[in-house]
């Protein structure tokens, strides 16, 4: 977090300085930098949002598996199937719904 928010104090410095050159440069290096840190924060999101979803299957294959994968049942190996079906499913809609808000940008 340190070296995000240094870099976000340098380019708003470089924005500043190019804004007191010329104005119009200025303020398209300002929407650049805008739409960096959007880039940023969604990546940021997508990412917390995986590492979640890892957490959840992960204590999901422990509740299946238990300390023995090799022996999961049939019924057990159902389950797996449905969970990797539903999360394939979700991560379709996440997909959809990330691509509509950047076509409404």
């Amino acid at each position: 977090r340190h070296a995000e928010r240094a870099w976000q104090d340098t380019f708003a410095e470089i924005v500043r300085q190019v804004y007191v050159q010329c104005a119009e440069r200025g303020e398209l290096l300002d929407a650049v930098r805008n739409w960096y840190d959007g880039q940023l924060r969604s990546v940021r999101e997508r990412f917390a949002l995986q590492q979640k979803e890892l957490s959840r299957l992960r204590s999901d294959a422990k509740l299946l598996w238990g300390e023995a994968p090799n022996e999961l049942s049939s019924d057990g190996v159902e389950k797996v199937k449905d969970a990797a079906s539903d999360t394939v499913a979700r991560r379709q809609q996440r997909q959809d719904d990330e691509t509509l808000r950047q076509k409404r940008r």
